[in-house]
C-alpha cells in the first residue's frame, strides 16, 4: 500500500514536471531566439572632464566668455537573446556610448597686454559588452512590457585637444601658438537596469522603446600627451614633445592668476608644493539613455 502511494506521488510529480516543461517549451521553434537593434540619445554625468571645463571658466571669471560642458550624445545597442521561459530571456549585447564637444572656444584679454584664444575639443567613448536579463511583465496581443538588468565590461577611451593661441600687443605684436593632444584608454565593469515596451509589427518583428539607467564610473586611464608649440618669429617650426602616463585630475596654484585651478591631463603623478587634491581622473558613463529600435524573433 505504501509502495503504491509512493508510486502515485512519483507519477504525479513527473506529470507536474512534464507540464512545466511543456509550458516552458510551448514557444514555437521560431520564437525562442531574438535579435534587436536600437539607438537613441543619452545623458551622461561625464565626471572630471566637465569639472575641469567648469573650473577653467572660474579660472578666468573676469571674462564673460565661457567654455561649455557636455552631457548628451549617441547611444547604440545590439543584442542576441534566447528565451528560457515565456517570460524570461537572456541576451548578449554590444553597445556604443559616445559623447563629445567640438568648437569650444574661450577668448581672454589681460589688461591690454595680450589676448589669448583657447579651443578645447573633448570626446569620451565606451564599447560595453553586456550580459542582459529580460523579464516580461505582461501585455496584450499587440503590446508587451518588461524590465531588464545587465552587467557589462567597458572598453573606454578619452581624448582632449586644447589649442591655445595668442598675441602680445607690445614688441611688434609677437604671436605664439601651442596645441595639446591627449588620448587615454581604460576598462572597467558597469551595471544597468531599465524597462522596455514592445509593439508587435507582425509575427516576427516588433518596435521597441527602452529607457535605461547606467552606472559606470571608470578610472585608471592611461595614454599619451603630445604638445606642439611655435613662438612665431623665435622658433622657425612647431616642436613636438611627447609624454606617457596616467590620466590625472588635480589642483595647482596658478601664480599668474593668484588662485588655485583644476587641471586634467595625461602624465606622471603631479607632485610639488603648488599641487593638491591629486587623484586618478574619473570618466563617468553613468546616466540615462532613451533608445528606439527593432526586435526580430525567430
Amino acid at each position: 500500500m505504501r509502495r503504491n502511494m509512493i508510486l502515485r506521488k512519483s507519477i504525479l510529480a513527473l506529470m507536474v514536471i512534464g507540464w512545466q516543461l511543456c509550458t516552458t517549451l510551448s514557444l514555437s521553434a521560431g520564437q525562442r531566439f531574438s535579435l534587436s537593434f536600437s539607438g537613441g540619445l543619452n545623458y551622461l554625468t561625464v565626471g572630471d572632464t566637465n569639472a575641469y571645463l567648469d573650473g577653467f571658466n572660474r579660472r578666468f571669471s573676469f571674462v564673460p566668455d565661457r567654455l561649455e560642458t557636455f552631457h548628451s550624445g549617441v547611444d547604440l545597442n545590439a543584442e542576441i537573446g534566447y528565451r528560457i521561459t515565456p517570460r524570461l530571456e537572456v541576451a548578449i549585447g554590444l553597445g556604443l556610448v559616445r559623447d563629445g564637444l567640438t568648437g569650444n572656444d574661450l577668448i581672454t584679454k589681460f589688461q591690454y597686454v595680450r589676448e589669448d584664444h583657447y579651443r578645447v575639443d573633448v570626446s569620451v567613448k565606451t564599447i560595453p559588452l553586456q550580459l542582459v536579463l529580460h523579464y516580461r511583465l505582461g501585455g496584450s496581443a499587440r503590446f508587451s512590457c518588461g524590465v531588464h538588468a545587465a552587467v557589462f565590461f567597458n572598453w573606454a577611451s578619452w581624448t582632449m585637444r586644447t589649442d591655445h593661441g595668442g598675441t602680445y600687443f607690445y614688441s611688434n605684436q609677437s604671436q605664439y601658438w601651442n596645441s595639446e593632444r591627449e588620448t587615454a584608454t581604460g576598462q572597467g565593469i558597469g551595471f544597468s537596469a531599465g524597462g522596455r515596451g514592445e509593439w508587435k509589427l507582425g509575427k516576427h518583428a516588433a518596435f521597441t522603446v527602452d529607457l535605461v539607467g547606467r552606472y559606470a564610473p571608470l578610472r585608471n586611464f592611461s595614454g599619451q600627451r603630445q604638445l606642439y608649440y611655435d613662438q612665431i618669429g623665435t622658433i622657425p617650426s612647431a616642436t613636438l614633445l611627447s609624454t606617457a602616463g596616467e590620466l590625472w585630475f588635480f589642483e595647482y596654484y596658478d601664480t599668474a592668476l593668484g588662485r588655485w585651478a583644476w587641471e586634467l591631463g595625461v602624465g606622471g603623478r603631479p607632485v610639488g608644493p603648488g599641487v593638491r587634491n591629486v587623484s586618478r581622473a574619473t570618466v563617468d558613463f553613468s546616466g540615462l539613455a532613451l533608445r528606439t529600435g527593432l526586435l526580430f524573433r525567430f
